[in-house]
């Protein structure tokens, strides 16, 4: 009988790991797996709006534009509650 080499549960010499140490080895891997996925998307995401903006540089004006002008409101609606 050998012993699982994180929690020292005696296993079968076959293996390394026991069941639990392994299923959260898997649980740890799939998470850091998902972190990098959103990350690559995020990534992916602001490459195609910065593409899109050169492609369209107009309508990213306009756009500013509207929003500056949105920002412009809120800040006024705040100052009058003040």
């Amino acid at each position: 009988m050998g012993k699982c080499e994180s929690c020292a549960t005696k296993i079968s010499d076959d293996y390394k790991f026991c069941a639990s140490c392994n299923q959260k080895y898997k649980e740890g891997q799939a998470k850091k797996e998902i972190a990098n996925q959103l990350k690559n998307l995020n990534m992916n995401l602001g490459h195609l709006t910065a593409l899109y903006a050169k492609v369209h540089p107009a309508e990213e004006k306009e756009l500013q534009d509207e929003w500056d002008a949105k920002a412009k409101e809120k800040e006024d609606e705040e100052e009058g509650y003040h």
